[in-house]
């Protein structure tokens, strides 16, 4: 998600290129890398794989706090 987030920032047709770019190459996490690294900087790609973390944590929580109700 938040790397969706993230991309959401880029302007309308970068945001077309980059979605294009990534699936053509989803099989190949060496291609996605640089291809990330065009658009963001290092820093703006670990806050958003930090924030989907976090968030991944915190459903995973609620769910096995809701699972043991």
């Amino acid at each position: 998600q938040s790397l969706s987030d993230l991309i959401q920032t880029l302007p309308a047709d970068k945001q077309e290129e980059i979605k294009l770019t990534l699936a053509r190459n989803q099989n190949y996490i060496d291609k996605i890398t640089k291809t990330l690294n065009a658009y963001f900087s290092q820093t703006q790609i670990q806050d958003a794989l930090e924030t989907a973390s976090k968030n991944s944590i915190k459903i995973a929580k609620e769910y096995w706090l809701e699972k043991r109700k």
